[in-house]
């Protein structure tokens, strides 16, 4: 029988290997914080989500400016006893994932303002919510006053400045003055919350790809769903196109459309989808290729009427409701005339952009 001695020390081979493994712990720890949120992205949207409240300024921010409460969460469910039926209903057709509010008092009491921050699954979203205040006729009714804050950005001109809207990235910010007269400037308070979100002031790619000569910038907008409710196509930017040959005001408009894709792979995927859905549907399909290069095709849709398309790199371009042909053409290829590809699907690209700046914002 062996005696054991129980005040002797442990083996030596015990004292040596004991601390390796807590040693190493918090490494591990570190290292499995890191990946949670790419393995487990709904404990991501969490935390993105927590970033929202870091948006809002403090107190002493602006001269005047004193915030009333802590910025208050307000349920996806709840929206619509929050802001009533029609407001509501623009954010969840377009997917809202957050949305809060705080109440300042801005230099005295009886002045306050309101700021209301949603943020969305991409920038494509937020801007879509914007243009739909902006041509509504309980909200903007298309006069809104344009100011330089974030990507797009609208005074309430038919009530003296009191509502000013913009978007930025992901989100779309109201801010709201209650108060006498005079109305104070609202847009240095919307330039400070405009400077807390990350990233940068652009444009969603397929409304950068709108910015040419002959097309109304007062008429861009983002199809509620599917461009022509194609389900092999994504949702497009859109505004009127005077250019291809009809003015604004005339009885039929021509409007032209962009939709980005992921890769020009996926593009040129749902242009064959296309050309098979239009030699079924519609009338006098056609394809060619213009004397500058562009691969286009066209038909009479039952639907849309003339319209011609094509595919560069990833992105699609439509011209619907031409004079005819030859304008369409013309406009089309005006319309496509950049070579450089458009920045990556706005989910996706927007996504890995602003995943960690919400969720680490300081």
């Amino acid at each position: 029988m062996i005696a054991v001695n129980p005040d002797a020390p442990p083996p030596a081979f015990s004292q040596a290997r004991r601390p390796v493994f807590p040693a190493r712990r918090p490494l591990l720890l570190l290292c499995l914080l890191a990946f949670l949120p790419w393995c487990f992205p709904a404990e991501a949207a969490l935390a993105n989500r927590a970033g929202i409240d870091r948006f809002f300024p403090a107190t002493g921010a602006l001269p005047g400016l004193r915030q009333a409460e802590r910025p208050r969460r307000v349920r996806v469910k709840t929206l619509g006893d929050a802001l009533g039926s029609d407001a509501a209903n623009i954010y969840l057709r377009n997917g809202v994932e957050d949305y809060a509010v705080a109440d300042y008092d801005f230099a005295g009491a009886s002045r306050s303002v309101t700021v209301a921050i949603a943020v969305f699954a991409d920038p494509l979203r937020a801007a879509a919510v914007f243009h739909e205040y902006r041509a509504n006729p309980r909200f903007l009714n298309g006069q809104g006053e344009a100011v330089p804050v974030g990507a797009e950005a609208a005074l309430d001109a038919k009530n003296n400045g009191r509502n000013l809207y913009f978007y930025k990235q992901r989100a779309f910010v109201r801010v709201i003055y209650s108060g006498p007269a005079p109305v104070p400037d609202l847009t240095e308070l919307a330039r400070l919350v405009a400077a807390t979100i990350p990233g940068d002031d652009r444009m969603p790619a397929a409304f950068e790809k709108l910015q040419i000569e002959g097309i109304d910038p007062s008429t861009l907008a983002v199809t509620p769903g599917p461009l022509f409710g194609l389900d092999f196509f994504p949702r497009a930017a859109t505004a009127e196109a005077p250019g291809a040959g009809f003015t604004p005001g005339e009885f039929i408009s021509a409007d032209a459309y962009v939709a980005v894709f992921a890769t020009r792979k996926a593009a040129e995927d749902a242009a064959k989808l296309h050309h098979a859905y239009l030699r079924r549907n519609a009338e006098n399909f056609d394809a060619g290729t213009s004397g500058g290069g562009l691969s286009w095709w066209r038909a009479t849709d039952p639907d849309q009427g003339r319209m011609i398309a094509a595919v560069r790199e990833n992105v699609l371009y439509v011209v619907a409701r031409p004079k005819n042909y030859d304008a369409g053409l013309a406009f089309l290829e005006r319309l496509a005339s950049g070579d450089a590809p458009a920045r990556e699907d706005e989910a996706k690209s927007s996504e890995r952009r602003l995943r960690i700046p919400f969720r680490r914002a300081k």
